[in-house]
């Protein structure tokens, strides 16, 4: 049986297009990088991050007691960087601190808010003032907060290409413990 001609010159087409869409999504494989950012005896606050040869990119916040969880990091050999300035203000400490007593003017609960300010908000049912709001905390690490006081590092931590640190992301979960000399 004889197919129209239109049809047998629009298959091949089609063909090519859902073998190159099939191919184009899948995902690239990653790695789950957990650990502890130091310098000296302090704890580092900020953005640790993962790159690639291929320029491929992971990061996950490092906590104020200097914790890190780097969820989807490429697999391969990184370069990575550690990422502070951010955090620093016109003072030299960190930014709004959360918690108790911490938090930015305005905020329900922050120092000097009033009852009732900042156009009628009031905190969800069951929330604690100056304690961060909830998906901040990673589940089972309760109390911990990202982007604590920031601590100034040598500026060659903030460069993958400078930093000298790398790192050989697998698949699965692997530990990288990180002090900054």
């Amino acid at each position: 049986m004889n197919s129209p001609v239109w049809l047998r010159g629009a298959i091949f087409p089609l063909v090519a297009v859902l073998v190159l869409a099939t191919g184009c999504s899948q995902k690239r494989p990653t790695g789950i990088v957990k650990g502890k950012v130091t310098f000296g005896e302090k704890h580092v606050a900020g953005t640790v991050r993962f790159v690639a040869e291929d320029g491929a990119t992971g990061e996950g916040v490092i906590y104020s007691d200097g914790t890190y969880e780097v969820m989807e990091a490429p697999v391969g050999k990184c370069k990575v960087a550690i990422i502070t300035e951010h955090l620093k203000d016109k003072k030299g400490g960190g930014g709004p601190t959360m918690g108790p007593g911490g938090g930015v003017p305005g905020m329900v609960g922050a120092p000097g808010a009033r009852p009732g300010a900042g156009g009628g908000n009031k905190p969800p049912a069951g929330a604690v003032a100056g304690a961060p709001p909830k998906g901040l905390e990673t589940p089972g690490d309760a109390g911990k907060v990202p982007n604590g006081k920031y601590i100034p590092i040598p500026a060659k931590y903030e460069d993958p290409n400078k930093s000298e640190l790398t790192f050989d992301v697998q698949r699965g979960e692997q530990t990288f413990e990180i002090p900054i000399k």
